[in-house]
């Protein structure tokens, strides 16, 4: 049992005055009070700052962008929106109004299937993303992976697509045998094996040049640098194979042979896009119609023109007129040059395979039809060449080296692309976007911008 204390004496024990004494504690606790409101005071005036709003982001912006990183009102142009968004039941409350988005980037809508409702739906801001047109797989695969199960009849059509891993192959190449639909006879196999000792020295230099740059002798890349530009007679064939006019030199009097033959030699200018055999045939008779003419005292043709030639009031007159023993003797001369171009194999027809039967032809000309070498094989998907540069033509086209017949396809399968293109470390890029695009690309519309420098810097 403890001892027992005196009452009386309690009183002499206590410290009546300690609420009057200042204590560390006390004096701990008050100076951190006024600390931590003077720092939040100081943060909100930093983050409230104009060239301080980075502060509020949820991460960098992409760096298309960079030049409205301080200016967050260029695409939040509703106040509080992104407050209200994570509000419970906000659904159709959106951070960028696509309005925000438009002014900068006018694009074409969304496919009707799509229930994206909202740009910033797949193109996720504030990531730190480079471009932020490369949303992630996963926004094309929530719906190509199952895609005919999803939507069902107007997309049976197509196959699922869960990667590119797991991709069908090309639609050239699935299912039928792939031809190429151009009709110009041709064989890479041959011109890319061509030798000068195959008789071939009057075009030495022209081979030579071939040799060095093979393929990109005739395949060259526009002016983009993604596609291979069309193959032109004018700039890829001629030093090969010029269009020579072809005849000879029987009825030629002996002074004049040798200058018929060089005559003869100097190339006719090719058929354009959109023109036919009656431009080389106008051509041509111009061309021995100034022949006959500059040459019509050792022809023995008549240089004086027939009384009845008229040359009307107000017009130039082009040249000298012809006269009937000139015409005639042009007629004469274009006649064989001209069975020689267009009926036999080693003229027109050497090259263009489709050529229409001599008894239909209103104007005694042929037609050799369009050439229909298509300039996209694979429409649905894009390409750059330029991106692919390293590799040799070969690498990807395979076929062209032993190719022999114009009906051959040399565009690469799949599993060619798939090599290289893979979604694992150390491997090109393998996501839908690399190849496709979502939105269509219509024909670029006149330039009709709205903004100014002012408007982008803020300046």
């Amino acid at each position: 049992m403890p001892p027992l204390y005196d009452p009386k004496a309690l009183t002499d024990s206590l410290e009546l005055d300690y609420v009057h004494r200042p204590r560390a504690l006390h004096r701990w606790l008050t100076r951190s009070t006024w600390l931590t409101g003077s720092l939040a005071v100081l943060c909100v005036a930093w983050v409230l700052w104009p060239t301080h709003h980075t502060a509020l982001e949820a991460g960098p912006v992409s760096t298309w962008h960079a030049m409205f990183n301080q200016d967050c009102g260029k695409c939040h142009t509703e106040t509080f929106a992104t407050a209200t968004r994570l509000a419970p039941g906000q659904t159709g409350v959106h951070s960028t109004p696509d309005h925000a988005c438009m002014q900068c980037h006018p694009a074409p809508d969304h496919n009707p299937c799509v229930k994206a409702d909202n740009c910033a739906s797949c193109h996720k801001e504030h990531r730190g993303d480079a471009l932020l047109a490369r949303p992630g797989d996963r926004h094309c695969t929530m719906c190509h992976a199952q895609l005919k199960e999803k939507y069902g009849t107007p997309c049976r059509q197509f196959e699922n697509v869960a990667s590119f891993a797991a991709h069908p192959e090309f639609l050239l190449w699935r299912g039928k045998d792939a031809t190429d639909p151009g009709n110009v006879e041709f064989s890479h196999e041959k011109h890319l094996r061509l030798r000068l000792e195959d008789n071939l020295e009057a075009i030495a230099p022209a081979v030579r040049k071939l040799r060095e740059m093979e393929c990109s002798y005739c395949h060259q890349q526009d002016a983009a640098g993604k596609y291979m530009a069309a193959v032109q007679f004018d700039k890829h064939c001629q030093d090969c194979h010029p269009l020579q006019l072809l005849n000879n030199t029987d009825k030629v009097p002996e002074p004049l042979k040798r200058t018929f033959l060089a005559f003869l030699k100097e190339p006719v200018p090719h058929p354009q896009k959109g023109q036919t055999a009656w431009h080389v045939r106008a051509a041509a008779r111009e061309r021995y119609l100034q022949f006959a003419q500059g040459n019509a005292t050792v022809l023995k043709l008549p240089s004086v023109p027939p009384k009845e030639w008229m040359v009307l009031p107000g017009l130039p007159r082009r040249g000298e007129p012809a006269t009937q023993s000139q015409i005639e003797w042009v007629n004469e001369q274009w006649k064989l040059a001209e069975s020689l171009w267009f009926d036999k194999r080693a003229g027109c027809a050497h090259c263009h395979a489709e050529v229409s039967k001599k008894n239909s032809r209103p104007d005694g000309l042929p037609d050799f039809g369009k050439p229909r070498i298509p300039q996209r094989w694979l429409e649905h998907s894009v390409f750059d060449h330029r991106a692919h540069r390293l590799l040799t033509c070969t690498s990807c086209h395979e076929g062209a080296l032993t190719s022999d017949n114009r009906k051959d396809v040399l565009i690469p399968k799949l599993a060619s692309c798939q090599s290289c293109h893979q979604a694992t470390p150390g491997f090109a890029r393998a996501d839908c976007v690399e190849c496709h695009q979502f939105h269509h690309r219509a024909e670029p519309a006149a330039w009709k911008a709205t903004m100014t420098i002012q408007d982008c810097t803020g300046k």
